[in-house]
């Protein structure tokens, strides 16, 4: 078909109805909707036409299930799969509300999320203790059955993440939807391989979940609304992620900034030091059919801070990964649409589509906090079960600092962590720490400001592999710091003794880390980075970091958390069920890195000592996420680099989960 794209557009601006949008799927009868390769080796394929006889079934079900005449709101827990359509639209047309939740939150978050929203009943492939709402068995909706009435629900809730207990929910209406799919037409004038509807082959990788707001209306929404083929997975394994690309001819690959570090530094450690940019053509393309294959068009991700570096390194192998913008509240607002690469590494997330008014709110200058408003955002929030409108004329704060350039927008960081230098000019730490990515013996930092004075100094705050040598890590980020101005430059290095904190979004906590250092409750060793003076150590008062901050690092605190953290250790490694963990993660681990299990010592380095890539360290802490039902964020994954401590982690995951559950 070779009018599907404006054929689809036209309709969408005469009905933008998710009504219209299901019926969209009509026209593409016996073409293949779904695609995977089960466990077994099989293909399976599923038809448009079988989606939509099985979403009128679910509606018949659901209405079955849920009599009356209200519109509620449903929890629909459900992982990603080729299912997920089917209750999702199932959910819809019977006339209620789809709440779309993520099956790995804690259960005591989704029982929170569930109760603000005001939802009664909850779809899922099992009863979840930890929620008190009534359950409705997946497979009694997934039956075959009666067709159902269509009555169409009005919205469907998205909320963000919910790992702090404070979720917030928010309503899409298929006015708000169709405004994304819409706005993609200007991307497409652009760059026509993205989103590539012209009549051609077109294979989107089922990867982002369908209950996050790109997941649901570009992922999901945009290519079932004009035909294309969705490719899902048995599992989230490097191996399968790799495999799938590969084997099913995967075109568009949409994706979180962890995935594409990983895969770039997997790409650069088997170039052994050569440059890519010097490769031949053909030598870059046997990079790619040993990677994702050779028929990627358009990759694109999103949601956190992504380095010019992995940019470079994939856009160097021939795949063409831009950068784009878009959050809970205001689904995907603009992307980088360049044909350029040399555009493309810079990190640009474009300028807004049109359908997206914004503005940056700063002094005068060309740097401040993106406002935006207008059809993209949100249609209304839930709060204590009451739906509320959303004032559109009201312009949204993102509490994203951008700076305009010709080219583009940039993002450089989050309002709250803007540091102030002694000049009153702002320095933005996300925009710094690029500056020190890939040191040696570093396995996770950050940049801060501390208080002195009327103004902050830059320090970093890093967590350092025990067995480095700091003088080299100080030497290194000295010459790393090289790149940036005077005024930007870190000029002390706090080695914390343990992981820095990280939150549900896959970010340091910054500023939590800020407090506690400043408050004397972070455990650390200060040292000047030019002249490679230790402050006094920890368990005195630290008086020699005042240059620099106002903390004191307080011995007795220290030694009472020191003390905490042994006893708990103790008694967790002593739990035969710690120790049953050990035996199943060596297993898990003997598979991804194909060795045998007794060659896997408790404490061997997975690098250093395994010789695992971030690929195979990304495939095994998936692996473990899907086998306990718990989450594992990125840079915790990069802090577990053995046996034991991924352990611990899993262990402590599990007991917290049981617990709220109780």
């Amino acid at each position: 078909m070779q009018n599907v794209w404006n054929e689809t557009l036209d309709s969408l601006r005469k009905n933008p109805s998710y009504r219209n949008m299901f019926h969209m799927m009509e026209r593409f009868g016996g073409d293949t909707a779904a695609e995977m390769t089960d466990r077994n080796g099989k293909e399976i394929k599923r038809t448009y036409r079988e989606y939509i006889d099985m979403s009128y079934s679910a509606c018949g079900n659901l209405q079955a299930a849920l009599p009356g005449e209200d519109t509620k709101i449903v929890g629909l827990l459900y992982d990603t799969c080729m299912d997920w359509p089917v209750l999702m639209w199932g959910i819809l047309m019977s006339g209620n509300i789809p709440l779309l939740l993520n099956p790995a939150l804690n259960p005591k978050v989704l029982d929170t999320i569930m109760k603000e929203a005001g939802a009664e009943t909850y779809v899922a492939a099992g009863k979840n203790d930890g929620i008190e709402g009534t359950y409705i068995p997946a497979e009694d909706i997934l039956k075959p059955g009666r067709p159902g009435e269509e009555k169409w629900g009005p919205y469907v809730a998205l909320c963000t993440s919910g790992t702090t207990g404070s979720s917030r929910i928010f309503l899409y209406d298929g006015f708000t939807i169709a405004s994304h799919i819409l706005s993609f037409d200007e991307a497409k004038k652009i760059n026509p391989d993205m989103p590539f509807i012209e009549d051609k082959p077109c294979k989107l990788l089922a990867f982002l979940p369908f209950h996050h707001v790109f997941g649901f209306s570009v992922v999901y929404v945009l290519y079932s609304c004009t035909g294309k083929t969705l490719v899902y997975m048995k599992d989230k394994s490097v191996d399968t992620i790799l495999g799938t690309c590969r084997k099913h001819g995967v075109t568009h690959l949409y994706c979180i900034p962890m995935f594409f570090n990983a895969l770039a530094n997997g790409i650069v450690k088997k170039m052994n030091g050569k440059d890519i940019h010097s490769l031949s053509f053909i030598a870059k393309q046997l990079i790619k059919q040993n990677t994702l294959g050779t028929k990627i068009r358009s990759m694109i991700t999103g949601g956190g801070h992504v380095p010019e570096s992995t940019l470079d390194v994939i856009n160097a192998v021939g795949y063409p990964l831009v950068n784009g913008f878009g959050m809970t509240e205001t689904g995907i607002i603009a992307v980088e649409r360049s044909l350029d690469p040399a555009q493309r590494v810079k990190g640009s997330i474009g300028i807004p589509f049109t359908l997206t008014e914004w503005k940056i709110e700063s002094d005068g200058g060309e740097e401040g906090e993106l406002l935006i408003r207008g059809d993209a955002l949100y249609t209304a929030s839930v709060i204590d079960g009451k739906i509320v409108p959303r004032d559109r004329s009201a312009w949204f704060a993102t509490g994203d600092v951008v700076v305009r350039k010709p080219d583009g927008l940039y993002i450089t960081g989050r309002c709250k962590d803007v540091i102030i230098g002694a000049s009153g000019e702002n320095i933005y730490p996300e925009e710094l720490e690029d500056a020190f990515a890939g040191i040696s013996g570093v396995k996770s930092y950050c940049i801060m400001g501390m208080k002195d004075g009327s103004s902050e100094k830059v320090v970093m705050v890093m967590e350092a592999d025990p067995s480095a040598d700091k003088n080299e890590i100080l030497e290194n980020a000295r010459r790393s710091a090289e790149k940036l101005a005077a005024s930007e430059r870190p000029m002390k290095a706090f080695f914390s003794q343990k992981a820095l904190p990280v939150s549900g979004s896959l970010k340091i906590q910054r500023q939590l880390l800020k407090k506690q250092i400043e408050d004397g409750l972070w455990i650390c060793e200060v040292i000047d980075i030019y002249s490679h003076e230790a402050a006094t150590p920890a368990g005195e008062e630290n008086s020699a970091a005042s240059g620099a901050n106002d903390s004191r690092i307080s011995g007795t605190e220290n030694s009472q958390v020191s003390e905490a953290e042994s006893s708990a250790a103790s008694e967790t490694e002593n739990d035969p069920e710690f120790r049953r963990l050990i035996s199943d993660i060596k297993n898990v681990i003997a598979s991804e890195l194909d060795m045998e299990t007794d060659r896997i010592g408790e404490e061997d380095h997975f690098i250093n000592v395994l010789g695992a890539d971030s690929l195979d360290i990304y495939g095994i802490f998936v692996i473990l996420e899907e086998k306990y039902g718990i989450e594992i964020e990125q840079d915790e994954m990069l802090k577990l680099e053995n046996v034991r401590k991924t352990a611990r982690l899993v262990y402590d995951r599990i007991h917290a989960s049981s617990k709220a559950s109780s």
